[in-house]
């Protein structure tokens, strides 16, 4: 795997180094098999949007991740984007220097920051159970979503702190535009978390509010979803960010019944089926971005700074042709990617059923839930929005995504359309 990377130039690119932030149009995409053609010419000609910054206050390693967050939101979004950064911290002080830094980098963009103490976890099960309408359901299955995740074992309050932060951002949205003239919301939200590392700017929104929908990034579902980034409507954003809600007031517990290992990405996946929204309304986008190791991360995968290989990969590989390669912006039904080993005997049409994957039976042969057998890979149709070559391109439209076995060499490729 070093060595095909090496023989690409990819190996000695460095992405701390100053770089060239080029601006691409969005245009259709003109080669056989179908694209969805965007109106939009320009991505600079973006809608109304917030975006909700969250996390933990100490994450970040260097200052410096934070200062090229920002530029990849005023740059991909435009300078009227407004952002709500929503922070825990272990004490005031850490609060106080978080909110210097956040005000350094996005300047008057800042509309909010809201920064609190970062509560015990048995401290935010307490108050689940005080508000739950079914307390004693979740107490007596509370051992069920215990995760088997051997990164974290992540139990429920600690699913229950990361969906508590989400509804932290839809406070601080509405906040925000009750302060507004008029009180008027805004169009578009964006929710992001605050370790994020931007290699490039962020997708353009225009071509996804010519669909509609909520759009996440293509690949680290983990038997769920990706949770860390969205772009939506902001009617999508009342449903999206009230997780905490759905499970207090009980109205996923039908969902909920004999499932196990309730992860972040796995309810979030569960509360989009039950809202409708999932699958017909979500949508893809070729990540920009990778999440960067916290400063005392055991599970760091590249290079001591990034923590997922196949994200980072992703986000390098599209930064990379964007930067160097003259790609453009574009619409697409969706990636081609390597053969599956697929066991059931009907082949990807048996595994897509429009039930989230793990409603079915974990030897049906479908899904993985990892990198490549996800619901995403075997049954999405897109729309995508992906990245297309000019004619002559230099740098090819595949990449590896990952090493498949270290011992033999295989790779696994996926391209961006």
């Amino acid at each position: 795997a070093a060595a095909a990377a090496a023989a690409e130039g990819l190996a000695a690119w460095s992405l701390d180094a100053p770089v060239v932030w080029l601006r691409s149009d969005v245009r259709p995409n003109r080669r056989s098999g179908g694209a969805l053609a965007s109106p939009y010419a320009n991505p600079w000609l973006t809608p109304d949007v917030a975006v909700c910054v969250e996390g933990p206050a100490g994450r970040l390693e260097t200052p410096h991740v934070l200062r090229r967050l920002a530029r990849a939101l005023l740059e991909g979004l435009g300078s009227a984007v407004r952002v709500l950064a929503v922070l825990v911290a272990a004490d005031a002080t850490k609060c106080q220097a978080a909110r210097r830094l956040y005000r350094k980098a996005f300047g008057g963009a800042l509309a909010k920051f809201r920064c609190g103490p970062d509560e015990a976890r048995e401290e935010v099960m307490r108050r689940f159970h005080a508000e739950a309408a079914n307390a004693s359901w979740w107490r007596e299955n509370y051992l069920s979503f215990v995760s088997e995740r051997q990164v974290d074992a992540l139990r429920l309050e600690g699913t229950l702190q990361n969906i508590r932060m989400k509804a932290h951002c839809l406070t601080a949205l509405e906040e925000v535009e009750q302060s507004r003239p008029g009180r008027r919301p805004f169009g578009w939200v964006v929710y992001l978390r605050s370790d994020y590392d931007f290699l490039h700017a962020h997708p353009p929104l225009s071509p996804m509010a010519a669909v509609g929908g909520l759009w996440i990034p293509s690949g680290e579902d983990y038997f769920g979803i990706n949770d860390r980034w969205a772009v939506m409507p902001r009617g999508v954003a009342d449903q999206y960010f009230r997780r905490w809600k759905a499970l207090a007031d009980g109205s996923l517990i039908p969902q909920l019944e004999g499932r196990s290992d309730l992860v972040p990405a796995r309810l979030l996946l569960i509360h989009l089926h039950a809202q409708g929204i999932w699958p017909a309304h979500v949508h893809r986008f070729l990540p920009t971005a990778a999440l960067r190791c916290a400063k005392s991360s055991a599970y760091c995968q590249v290079d001591g700074r990034w923590r997922n290989s196949g994200e980072w990969s992703d986000a390098r590989n599209v930064a990379m042709r964007l930067q160097q390669g003259g790609y453009m912006w574009n619409l697409t039904l969706g990636r081609r990617r390597t053969a599956f080993d697929i066991e059931n005997p009907e082949g990807p049409e048996g595994c897509c059923h429009g039930r989230p994957p793990e409603f079915e039976h974990e030897d049906d042969g479908c899904f993985d839930g990892h990198i490549f057998r996800t619901h995403e890979h075997l049954c999405s149709e897109g729309p995508l929005l992906s990245i297309s070559a000019p004619p002559h391109v230099a740098l090819k439209t595949c990449w590896v995504l990952v090493p498949l076995d270290y011992a033999s060499g295989s790779q696994a490729i996926i391209c961006s359309s």
